[in-house]
């Protein structure tokens, strides 16, 4: 997921930390996830130098509540999340935007491929599927910028 640094309001610190007690992992991790990745919140993947295994994040509507709060957004606010429509990406995006609404922020979810978008920074909120991935990991670069990290592996019938 990536959220438009360019942005007034996701530019905050404190509301892109919000975002990640928005994200029910350990949901999405025994459910929508199960069969497509693992649950890791670093940019780093695991078995590299630098990684890390602890995933310190949980799904806390009151914490991002708060966050959002100190932000200056005690009701919330509302933007567009352009998401690729496939599985499993939509229904993390779908996730997402129950959780948001909770804390106040109402995401009008955009299926389709807006990948034009997304590389000319015409977004606010923005989650992308490749074409092949063998594994889609639950990562966040760090506690100030979520980001979704896909590795993916090589057409094993080349």
């Amino acid at each position: 997921m990536a959220l438009n640094q360019k942005d007034e309001i996701l530019s905050k610190p404190k509301v892109r930390e919000a975002f990640r007690y928005l994200i029910d992992y350990d949901g999405l991790a025994s459910t929508v996830m199960k069969y497509y990745g693992i649950k890791q919140q670093t940019i780093v993947p695991g078995g590299l130098p630098g990684s890390i295994d602890k995933n310190p994040y949980k799904l806390d509507i009151e914490k991002a509540k708060q966050l959002l709060t100190e932000a200056g957004y005690p009701n919330g606010f509302s933007k567009v999340y352009y998401a690729t429509p496939v599985t499993p990406e939509y229904e993390v995006a779908q996730s997402l935007q129950a959780n948001a609404a909770k804390a106040g922020i109402k995401l009008d979810l955009q299926g389709g491929d807006h990948i034009g978008k997304f590389r000319n920074r015409q977004f606010e909120i923005f989650r992308l599927a490749p074409a092949t991935a063998s594994r889609t990991r639950m990562r966040f670069s760090s506690p100030m910028r979520p980001t979704l990290t896909i590795p993916t592996r090589p057409n094993s019938s080349a």
